[in-house]
């Protein structure tokens, strides 16, 4: 049988997916999940995560990461 093209070997998805997972994750407030798939998106080169700060559903970690500062 064969795979999916958006899947690698693994049986995970192909890597510019990787940062939409992320954002389902941040849409259900898992901050450890979401950091690991961007995480994992930024090691593969993903392109899209030039766009993470204008991305509305990472508002709430940004205001989050924010209060760590003070």
């Amino acid at each position: 049988m064969r795979e999916p093209a958006s899947s690698t070997t693994s049986g995970r998805p192909a890597g510019r997916y990787w940062s939409h997972i992320a954002k389902i994750y941040a849409a259900m407030d898992d901050v450890e999940k979401v950091f690991m798939w961007l995480e994992t998106s930024y090691k593969e080169g993903n392109p899209d995560l030039i766009k993470l700060n204008s991305e509305p559903v990472f508002g709430g970690i940004r205001a989050e990461s924010q209060g760590l500062e003070n």
